[in-house]
């Protein structure tokens, strides 16, 4: 017996939420921004719902430049300071 399986590839903002930990506001802000592109990064599905493309969504991250945190970060102990 063989089982063909498919991916999803496009879910509701509710489940691209709960897989990725990204808040559903944080979703519809990066849409509305225009971070995400309509047709590329989400759409509209029949029912008046918007859905995300994971795959496209994933790529935007991983492509995306940041700004880079220092957040939670310590300095290097084998970094050479300002004095050295």
């Amino acid at each position: 017996m063989s089982l063909n399986f498919r991916p999803v590839v496009w879910v509701t903002v509710e489940k691209a939420a709960e897989l990725t930990g990204r808040s559903m506001d944080s979703f519809n802000h990066l849409v509305r921004d225009g971070r995400l592109v309509e047709g590329k990064h989400w759409k509209w599905s029949p029912d008046n719902r918007r859905h995300i493309n994971l795959e496209a969504y994933d790529e935007w991250v991983e492509t995306s430049s940041s700004k880079g945190s220092t957040r939670g970060r310590r300095p290097s102990m084998s970094a050479p300071t300002a004095n050295e």
